[in-house]
């Protein structure tokens, strides 16, 4: 699952989720890299200097963010640190839900910046929104025209993501109408898939699986590979 920036790739994982699927929120992967301790997080205070660490050591995102937002040459440092190591945790989870012939989704906002659409997805599922629409919840939640155009600035435009998708979701409207999208695409890609793969939707998963929990799921998966 990815998009265009507030245009609601979050609330479909969480439609998702609800519907029964494994969803992995990447956002939370990269929490969990720039923690205190982390090589990412000592990777990023070497090259952006100690001030990019908040007092318990993680790196602080409100001070990282303006920094690499304004600066590509910053912002193509920032993702050699971060995208390969998130990259590496999303194939763990996916060969494990594969294994355990699950149904699952991966939000991931940057898949095709980061080049993460090359690993051998079923469906890429891209979240769209109108630009009227998106700058309006970017205003919502404290962000300006300048500080969105820049943060677009290093996204690739929407227009590309939804030419490269399997699946598109407009979420120009109210939240049920998005909640109705959701299950119909949903409907249309489970059955495409059940019929290739034969995997599965547990509807007693109403909910993302936790950082932890997909790790244990990974660890299990390998303890049986090698038992």
């Amino acid at each position: 699952v990815t998009g265009g920036l507030a245009c609601g790739k979050s609330t479909v994982g969480r439609l998702l989720a609800g519907e029964g699927l494994e969803v992995l929120d990447t956002d939370e992967v990269a929490h969990d890299l720039l923690r205190s301790g982390t090589p990412q997080t000592a990777a990023i205070a070497a090259a952006f200097g100690p001030e990019m660490l908040a007092a318990d050591g993680s790196v602080d995102r409100k001070v990282l963010a303006p920094r690499v937002f304004s600066d590509p040459a910053a912002l193509a440092r920032l993702n050699a640190i971060v995208h390969p190591a998130v990259r590496e945790r999303v194939g763990e989870w996916t060969r494990s839900v594969r294994a355990r012939n699950r149904a699952g989704a991966v939000q991931i906002p940057l898949l095709f910046e980061a080049g993460i659409d090359t690993l051998g997805w079923d469906a890429i599922l891209v979240v769209a929104a109108k630009p009227d629409i998106v700058r309006s919840r970017l205003r919502l939640r404290g962000i300006e025209d300048e500080e969105a155009l820049r943060r677009l600035a290093a996204q690739w435009p929407l227009e590309e993501k939804v030419r490269r998708a399997t699946h598109v979701i407009w979420n120009n409207g109210s939240p049920g109408e998005l909640a109705d999208n959701v299950r119909t695409t949903l409907g249309v890609m489970m059955n495409k898939e059940t019929k290739t793969h034969g995997c599965r939707i547990d509807p007693q998963t109403p909910r993302p699986l936790s950082t932890r929990e997909w790790n244990e799921a990974v660890l299990s998966t390998k303890r049986r590979t090698s038992s």
